[in-house]
């Protein structure tokens, strides 16, 4: 049994226990049931936010608050953003959106249950941007690059519709190539030129250097790397683009390599649902507010925690089906009337479904007692419910439902069907529900967040806000706020410079190795395995016959010599030059001049 209260606890310490109960049903709102489907939450339209992200706007709005009145633990300790964890049932499919509410909010949150990385706005820009240099004559991936900047500045919306119009009746990539000969605007006309030269010196590259040093070049070349790092979450993005040139790194050392065949393997892991989780920007260890599943949470304690989705109703879908099994009950089938063109459960099916139910209950309330056990000094629970007014009015549950009987506790879909009886049914005192202050400091204390309230509810606000107090300072001549950038002195920036700039005087001696085996150098002074030695005797104008070292006197051989030669000039031959025989001619002219080979060779 639970018993509230902790030995050493403050008589001063505030409630230990709160429910936040918040209004499900907003005008034009979203449902968890389709959240896997909605988009970043919209700032400043709380309808279209679904219940796990309000309630996540909510939780953030206590941290904010206890932040900024410098609320201390029970220890003496102020109070840090590590010492706040929110708890829930599904961290993968919830901690994500919780976790870019609480960001955007301004508070460091971190979130260790993957995600998907193809799936991040940066990644597919840059998957996108390789798509078109294994086929430029894709339309989509054309328009993404084209609005993303990674190749080039990114073109506006009325540079797109431009294109689009010189010829309706032609993809849009054979327009934007016709539009640089045909187009009315010079000076869109020669961005889309060096567009299309761009892309013709990566798709040369990319057949002739490794993928991972192409990419790094992608990466560079517009500074998209740095353009990301100054975006919202802007650690967390480049931390993306870092792992997806690791991955393609990683895939240079496959059999099988190629832009063609990376894409492939982009696109297989993507469909099996294999795909790599986006990267940590941040670590667990730091001064941040962690989200964690409640099976996470299992034997650890922390200071503050938050239990979130309480609303969310409970997972039943084992008990559906033609065909179900439970290891105490069976096997359930249903019953097919071929006849009557009709199915029906079995009693057999429908008593699976009932021992799937009460066992899934069970382990609801086993989660449920983990997680409000997991709390030091101070538990916060949120739940989203539909109609709260009905619980402030007394309507929804009293206390002749205490003690629960099993039907009671058997019916339940969320632990908030479980929690609101039992504290409507508690003793006098022990809860406070909404209205007056009535006797002394109860043990939980029930607020309620109607429709009108979370209407009002903006994410710009709080950004506003910070920016508001630094231009107020600003105005004023007052200090800027302690979390503000300021710009550095002369002397600070100089001293950054010269850190930036300095080169090691003995950069050379970097290289040597401080031990070395025997068989080394003898490969040092062996002048048959030693190429460059020949090079600087053929060089010299009295390199003839006579003047031949020990060198020559090992390569008595013409077909070694032949192949030694060969194998030195491909070394050093350009590639990107010696497309056909004027160019091989002009390369060994070039490495005849450096030295590389002499006129005998």
């Amino acid at each position: 049994y639970l018993h509230p209260g902790r030995e050493g606890c403050p008589p001063d310490a505030g409630h230990s226990v709160e429910l936040h109960l918040l209004e499900k049903n907003i005008p034009g709102g979203s449902s968890e049931e389709d959240a896997s489907e909605m988009p970043v939450a919209a700032p400043d339209d709380p309808s279209r936010w679904t219940p796990i992200e309000r309630e996540a706007y909510l939780i953030g709005s206590l941290i904010q608050e206890w932040m900024a009145a410098g609320r201390a633990l029970p220890d003496g300790r102020p109070l840090a953003f590590r010492d706040v964890v929110i708890l829930v049932r599904a961290a993968k499919v919830n901690a994500e959106r919780m976790a870019s509410i609480l960001t955007a909010m301004g508070i460091p949150t971190y979130a260790n249950v993957g995600g998907a990385l193809f799936g991040t706005r940066e990644v597919r820009d840059v998957v996108a941007a390789l798509q078109v240099l294994d086929n430029p004559r894709q339309d989509i991936p054309l328009a993404a690059i084209l609005r993303s900047g990674i190749l080039v500045e990114p073109f506006s919306e009325d540079d797109l519709v431009e294109i689009r119009r010189l010829d309706r009746g032609i993809p849009f990539h054979e327009a934007a190539r016709e539009y640089v000969a045909k187009g009315a605007q010079d000076e869109l006309r020669h961005r889309l030129d060096s567009l299309w030269r761009r892309i013709e010196r990566f798709r040369q590259n990319v057949r002739r250097r490794p993928l991972a040093e192409v990419l790094w070049e992608l990466y560079q070349e517009q500074g998209f790397l740095a353009y990301t790092c100054g975006l919202p979450r802007g650690e967390q993005r480049q931390a993306n683009l870092l792992r997806l040139h690791e991955l393609s790194r990683k895939f240079g050392s496959f059999r099988r390599q190629g832009l063609h065949r990376f894409l492939r393997f982009i696109e297989s892991l993507e469909q099996e649902d294999r795909q790599p989780a986006t990267a940590p920007a941040i670590g667990e260890s730091e001064n941040v507010v962690r989200i964690m599943s409640i099976h996470q949470s299992k034997g650890l304690e922390f200071p503050v925690v938050f239990l979130a989705g309480l609303g969310t109703q409970f997972n039943l879908g084992d008990r559906t089906g033609r065909m179900i099994f439970e290891r105490r009950a069976g096997i359930g089938l249903r019953v097919v009337d071929v006849e009557r063109m009709i199915e029906y459960p079995s009693l057999v099916h429908a008593q699976v479904v009932a021992e799937i139910e009460r066992q899934t209950r069970a382990e609801e309330l086993r989660v449920l007692y983990v997680a409000m056990t997991r709390a030091r000094d101070k538990l916060v629970m949120v739940g989203s419910k539909r109609g709260v007014e009905r619980v402030e009015d007394g309507t929804e549950t009293t206390a002749d439902l205490w003690p629960f009987s099993n039907l009671s506790i058997a019916s339940a879909v969320t632990p908030l069907d479980w929690l609101i009886p039992v504290l409507s049914a508690g003793s006098a005192g022990a809860v406070r529900e909404p209205g007056p202050r009535v006797g002394g400091r109860p043990t939980v204390e029930v607020k309620l967040h109607d429709a009108a309230e979370i209407a009002d509810w903006s994410l710009r606000r709080h950004s506003r806000d910070r920016e508001d107090a630094a231009r107020t300072a600003a105005a004023r001549g007052e200090a800027l706020p302690a979390d503000e950038p300021y710009a550095p002195d002369d002397a600070e920036v100089d001293r950054v410079v010269q850190r930036l700039d300095y080169v090691y005087p003995r950069l050379a001696a970097g290289t040597v190795r401080a031990a070395m085996a025997a068989s080394e150098f003898k490969g040092i002074f062996d002048l048959a395995t030693s190429p460059n030695r020949r090079v600087k005797a053929a060089a010299t104008p009295d390199a003839g016959p006579a003047n031949r070292g020990p060198r020559d006197a090992l390569l008595r051989d013409e077909s070694a010599e032949r192949g030694t030669i060969m194998h030195r000039v491909l070394q050093h031959l350009d590639f990107t030059v010696a497309t056909d025989a004027a160019g091989v001619a002009s390369e060994l002219q070039r490495l005849k001049l450096a030295g590389v080979v002499g006129d005998g060779d």
